[in-house]
């Protein structure tokens, strides 16, 4: 199955698509967008969190928790399942794992790179757009000088969406991320959630458009799932990387997120550009909207 680089955007393919981008809906911006901006993945975060707190034992409070054989084990957990690296450096020492989260994120600000919001541009400039963000970096609002006035943050999201929305917080704010599992039980599991009841308004009220997001977590799909139990059956969409490793997977996958939650794939050809193919992808579509907005 030959799948492009860059989706044809300008096709009657993607209309309904343009169309609900020219008149407002949801761009969810998973780490693949912070990512492209100078930021960590969560497993390069996971890494470097536990290469950190091995060169400061002496800073720890329980320093001895730190042997050669645990080291070994994080190494292995931060490439399949960061999560458990947040959970032990935080349970560890909660007060040096945020200094240290907020020194990560502090050197990888001094590399900010702008490309993926230039292209992002047209889409921003669409008024009724908005936007929600999984990571707590501030690389977005800042290119695009989105007031705190704009911004809706976790625990405190709004019943209606901000132009930004911050879902597991922000960096300045640290009493807001969500990183450890038991930030993510205390924020999305509970029957008073603000955060999974802001998820299932999102998808009662908007179209969104995934990017730069796999899609993974549990926790948005149970949102789509009790919209649609609502009655309200959006249609949503997810550009998603493909090579030839990941195509049987994606086969299957596509039929089920379709059918069980509305979502068309969206498929763009990273074999010789990479996941940095993104860019072009989001360039193209940005000029598609440009375009039509013109038009309009």
């Amino acid at each position: 199955m030959y799948i492009p680089e860059i989706p044809d955007f300008g096709s009657p393919e993607y209309e309904d698509l343009i169309s609900r981008l020219l008149e407002g809906m949801c761009i969810f911006m998973g780490a693949g967008i912070s990512k492209l901006a100078g930021y960590k993945l969560w497993n390069e975060l996971a890494d470097e969190i536990l290469r950190k707190f091995s060169n400061h034992k002496s800073k720890i409070q329980k320093p001895e928790y730190l042997t050669y054989s645990i080291i070994k084990d994080l190494e292995k957990a931060a490439k399949t399942t960061p999560r458990k690296v947040m959970d032990y450096f935080y349970s560890l020492d909660r007060n040096f794992f945020q200094y240290i989260l907020k020194e990560i994120f502090i050197e990888d600000e001094r590399k900010e790179k702008n490309e993926v919001f230039e292209v992002l541009s047209p889409i921003v400039q669409v008024k009724n757009n908005i936007f929600v963000q999984t990571n707590i970096d501030k690389a977005f609002q800042k290119y695009f000088d989105i007031p705190d006035t704009e911004i809706g943050m976790n625990p405190y999201l709004p019943n209606k969406p901000k132009k930004l929305n911050y879902l597991h917080g922000r960096i300045d704010e640290k009493e807001t991320w969500v990183f450890t599992t038991q930030q993510y039980d205390y924020n999305y599991l509970g029957e008073k959630s603000k955060t999974f009841a802001f998820l299932v308004n999102l998808f009662l009220n908007n179209s969104v458009l995934f990017i730069g997001y796999s899609l993974r977590d549990f926790e948005i799909k149970q949102a789509i799932s009790k919209a649609r139990l609502k009655g309200q059956r959006r249609t949503h969409y997810f550009l998603v990387p493909y090579s030839l490793q990941t195509a049987t997977e994606l086969a299957i996958e596509e039929t089920i997120f379709r059918e069980n939650y509305g979502i068309h794939f969206i498929r763009y050809n990273i074999e010789n550009k990479g996941h940095v193919g993104l860019i072009n992808v989001l360039k193209a579509l940005g000029s598609v909207v440009s375009y039509k907005r013109l038009r309009v």
